[in-house]
């Protein structure tokens, strides 16, 4: 899929906001807080999130939910939800998901 303007624009203004969001992503649903978004070393666009409900396709979520690296161009059907804001917990690894930062929740 190709990188839609919408889905950023939806994705920034939530970053901004502290606002949930749910999209689909790899063909399964995700229910996330964004908290940084930008581009990474490829010049790739991608959202730091913590996911906190919904599906995945690689490892089962944590409970309490994990932080995900979405590749904003893969997500469809991005809409803001009334969830709570998730803070998440601190990162165990360094951030390589997004290298030069457009937006960042403060």
């Amino acid at each position: 899929m190709g990188l839609s303007m919408d889905s950023y624009a939806i994705i920034r203004q939530a970053v901004l906001d502290r606002c949930s969001l749910t999209a689909m992503y790899e063909g399964r649903i995700r229910h996330f807080s964004p908290h940084c978004l930008g581009t990474d070393k490829g010049g790739g666009y991608n959202v730091l999130g913590f996911q906190y409900g919904g599906q995945t396709t690689k490892r089962p979520l944590p409970p309490g939910g994990g932080w995900r690296c979405f590749n904003v161009g893969n997500l469809s059907n991005v809409v803001r939800n009334k969830d709570a804001w998730h803070a998440g917990f601190e990162h165990s690894r360094p951030n390589t998901c997004v290298s030069h930062v457009d937006v960042e929740a403060r």
